[in-house]
């Protein structure tokens, strides 16, 4: 059942793409637009859904958006029918090799999130996994799940996409599930957009575009540091294939893939007509930068008032560090950490732009406009100062947010110019060896560490396998339930949080940010939820295991089985009823 439930999700939710790629098919029609146009399809897909969640809750806003591009879809085959000269035909440019090509990045983009998607459960599940089921029943401004009442402003696109997955799969899905089909879905559309980038700047043999898009999902720092730092991890960023796992990330990853594929073919092949030069860079900078405030503040987001950032400042020139301390730059360690993160930033960079000299020299070298090699400079210069010399929150593991976009993009160049380099040559060796160093730290993270991930069995408890249940049989998941307060029995916590909308308690586990990160549990938690939460006067439902005996729960479960009224939830739980008096007993007074 779940498997088939996850074809579904995945099928209804490719439906846009599918839309746009189909119907805009022409016989002239370039390799390079679908490049553009899979991540404008999933970014405008996601803010419209998002957009339509001011007037309904998020899972009718999922169907509602599906309707509307059905029902344009129709309009625009009826239109593309009536209209002579435009019939729909496959383009010229996607034969059997492109075909195949795209096929094998896929492949090899799912079989590597697979790997850890699957056995592992990465990166802050303890919030994602109830915020995605919560979501799923709320309008914006959206809600955290452990802060009722309170709007969430928040880089919540990952886990709207997981809410929409898990909608599409008819509530069959626990949002830990959810999470890791959405970040599948992502790499692979990751691939698909970084082949076709590739194929459409020449023919690449298969095996090439293969093995270039594997090193770019394993790009990342090299952890070759000499000892500073722990080892098989970056000092101040971890590799993409690792971090690519927070909600948030992949999808950003495959928005930088389409941002990148164009700015190098433009590059490549400047356009004749339009606005161009510095010009067209103060524009293009000015559209980009008013589409990502204004998307924010519309959907009440990370840059709305009352968001998550509270205090920016800048700080003395340092590596920051994540989960160690950070090296100051006048000393020999801190550069030795910098330029070991930054590797495939700063070799792919010198590459690209010393070839602006080279092309003086023969007119025949192919090299990056002028509009490329800023955008270059201008990515490089931002990325390396936002990460050394600017503080968020006072927190200085923040300050690898802006390393993100030029760790993952300069790959990206490196791969689709890589042909401008003629073997043997300095320019070339660089390239290879910012990617190389990069890939070769990830898979050494890998093997050398199957432990660091957090297994699927750890937010399991006692419960069910979250990436294998049925939520709408264990815990009677339905369309049209909206997030209540409910106490949660200890050790199926995530198995219930992940099926049904619920409100929990929960606390910041981070002095450096004001929001609820990871839960309550137990009698503290029901104490939290007593005293802050419920009102006096109201019951509070118990969800407890319907299969284990009175002591073999925690307390709180063991009381209510006892004094309460308990009704069947799903198979697997019951819910009961406790009373301000039955609160009182086990917390004690407010």
């Amino acid at each position: 059942m779940c498997g088939l439930a996850q074809a579904l999700a995945v099928a209804v939710y490719l439906v846009p793409i599918a839309v746009v790629v189909a119907l805009s098919a022409r016989r002239d029609r370039p390799l390079a637009w679908m490049a553009a146009a899979i991540p404008a399809v999933v970014a405008a897909d996601l803010v419209g859904t998002m957009m339509l969640c001011w007037i309904f809750r998020l899972e009718v806003a999922a169907g509602v958006s599906r309707a509307l591009w059905i029902a344009g879809a129709a309009l625009w085959y009826d239109r593309r029918h009536r209209r002579p000269g435009l019939p729909l035909e496959r383009p010229a440019a996607v034969d059997r090799h492109v075909l195949a090509g795209l096929a094998a990045a896929a492949l090899v983009a799912i079989a590597l999130s697979v790997i850890l998607s699957r056995p592992y459960a990465l990166w802050d599940r303890e919030l994602h996994i109830p915020l995605v089921a919560a979501l799923r029943g709320q309008r914006l401004p959206f809600q955290n799940s452990y802060d009722p009442g309170i709007a969430l402003h928040y880089h919540f696109s990952g886990d709207v996409l997981a809410a929409m997955l898990q909608t599409y799969s008819l509530d069959v899905l626990n949002a830990s599930l959810a999470l890791s089909l959405a970040h599948d879905v992502m790499f692979a559309l990751i691939g698909v957009t970084l082949a076709a980038s590739l194929m459409s700047s020449g023919r690449r043999p298969v095996q090439v575009v293969l093995l270039s898009v594997a090193a770019v999902l394993l790009a990342g720092p090299c952890v070759l540091r000499f000892g500073v730092g722990e080892p098989y991890l970056g000092y101040s960023y971890y590799a993409l294939y690792v971090w690519g796992f927070r909600p948030h990330q992949h999808i950003a990853m495959l928005m930088f893939t389409g941002i990148a594929g164009v700015l190098f073919l433009r590059g490549e092949r400047p356009l004749r007509d339009g606005i161009r030069g510095w010009a067209g860079i103060a524009v293009l900078l000015g559209v980009l930068a008013a589409a990502f405030v204004a998307v924010n503040v519309l959907l009440a987001a990370s840059l709305s008032r009352g968001s998550p950032v509270e205090q920016m400042g800048l700080v003395a020139p340092r590596s920051p560090g994540v989960q160690q301390p950070p090296l100051a730059l006048s000393s020999g360690a801190g550069w030795i950490a910098l330029i070991a993160d930054t590797v495939p930033v700063w070799t792919i960079f010198i590459a690209l732009v010393s070839l602006r000299r080279a092309g003086k020299r023969d007119p025949a070298q192919q090299r990056p406009s002028r509009g490329l090699t800023a955008f270059l400079s201008a990515l490089t210069a931002v990325s390396i100062a936002g990460l050394t010399v600017v503080e968020i929150n006072h927190a200085p593991p923040e300050s690898h947010r802006f390393l993100t976009a030029a760790l993952f993009m300069f790959p990206v160049f490196g791969v689709c110019a890589f042909d401008w380099w003629a073997p043997g040559t300095a320019r070339r060796a660089l390239v290879l060896g910012g990617l190389t160093l990069g890939a070769f730290s990830t898979v050494l993270w890998l093997s050398h560490y199957p432990r660091h991930p957090t297994p699927e069995t750890y937010f399991r408890q006692r419960g069910e396998n979250l990436h294998a249940s049925d939520c709408r049989a264990l815990a009677g998941a339905r369309f049209g339930q909206t997030p209540e307060l409910v106490y949660v029995e200890s050790s199926i916590f995530y198995a219930y949080a992940g099926c049904r909308p619920s409100f929990l308690p929960g606390f910041r586990a981070t002095k450096y940010w004001a929001i609820k990160l990871k839960p309550v549990l137990g009698v503290n938690g029901l104490r939290q939820m007593d005293r802050e939460m419920v009102p006096p006067a109201d019951a509070l439902p118990a969800i407890c295991p319907a299969k284990r005996s009175g002591d073999d729960v925690d307390p709180v479960c063991a009381y209510a089985r006892r004094h309460g009224t308990c009704a069947p939830e799903g198979t697997e739980y019951v819910r009961c009823a406790l009373t301000p008096a039955d609160r009182q007993k086990l917390v004690g007074a407010r």
